[in-house]
């Protein structure tokens, strides 16, 4: 019997893996790469949409329950920290943006303010446990929405004053130790882009999975990039991304890559012209005097 469970435990924990490893991450020319993974919640969707959160596939609307259990668990024990936290998003290149943005929509109900798109390069790819590769970017929360954070946040401290308690400490002290959450940013959202309540130059990108429309033209890639680097040289800009449902998570992707590519090449020409060394080789305060001079806002159409 004991041989019988062994073999069953190790089918099941094979056909977790299997399922994981056979998302194919999208890859492109460079990327972000952030070695702080403690902060991180993991959701991995393959390309037929199914959801796993840190190897336990999941219902969109078992979402939040799972989330909750993890967030409480790597606060525990793996030094995650609170209010802070960020979910590292495992996707497949092919999945369809439809099944992505139900998982955004859900992330965004719960009041996470950043997502890691997990992506690869040549030269940087992600290591499980080490590091995690992509584009992270900036959500909107649904007003009115839940904040899990708190929700664990609150969970925890009411844990630990019943441990305080039958251990005779003094709860007050411990409360008074709490400090409290920084108050959300100020959103910027496609709808307030659009109204023109925030005065910067605004252009939206349709995005399917042959071409890139802006004003009824297309085009590549390349194209793409190129235009980007004459926008952005010039003045500030906010693009809104506008995926077409089937359009597909590389494709999706893709205007995030080129942004960052056409920002890091403008910061090494202004790194070389005024400090005469690359960009890599500045100090903090200098790259971000750098950053400074290109400012953008990259939005999804939600």
């Amino acid at each position: 019997m004991e041989k019988v469970a062994i073999i069953i435990i190790t089918i099941l924990s094979w056909n977790i893996c299997f399922a994981q490893s056979d998302i194919d991450i999208p890859n492109f020319e460079s990327v972000e790469v952030d070695y702080d993974l403690k902060d991180y919640v993991s959701i991995s969707i393959n390309k037929k949409g199914e959801i796993w959160v840190e190897n336990k596939i999941v219902s969109l609307h078992k979402l939040k329950d799972n989330l909750f259990q993890e967030l409480s668990r790597k606060a525990k024990y793996e030094g995650l920290r609170l209010p802070i936290s960020i979910i590292e998003l495992i996707a497949d290149k092919d999945l369809e943006f439809e099944k992505l943005n139900a998982v955004l929509i859900e992330l965004r109900k719960l009041s996470f303010l950043k997502v890691q798109f997990v992506c690869n390069s040549e030269s940087e790819i992600r290591t499980e446990g080490l590091k995690t590769t992509g584009y992270l970017y900036k959500m909107n929360s649904i007003n009115n929405s839940q904040s899990i954070i708190l929700e664990v946040t609150d969970s925890l401290n009411s844990e630990m004053e019943r441990i305080l308690k039958t251990r005779g400490k003094n709860i007050e002290e411990f409360r008074k130790s709490i400090v409290a959450p920084s108050p959300p940013p100020l959103e910027i959202t496609a709808s307030k882009l659009k109204s023109g309540e925030i005065n910067i130059r605004v252009i939206e990108i349709e995005i399917s999975n042959e071409y890139f429309t802006i004003e009824n033209q297309k085009f590549t890639s390349k194209e793409l990039r190129k235009q980007m680097t004459k926008w952005n040289s010039k003045e500030p800009i906010a693009y809104i991304l506008a995926p077409n449902r089937d359009c597909h998570y590389q494709k999706f992707l893709t205007p995030l890559s080129e942004i960052k590519y056409v920002l890091n090449s403008l910061w090494e020409v202004e790194s070389i012209n005024e400090f005469k060394k690359e960009y890599n080789t500045l100090d903090y305060m200098d790259k971000r005097k750098i950053r400074n001079r290109y400012p953008f806002i990259m939005v999804m159409d939600e």
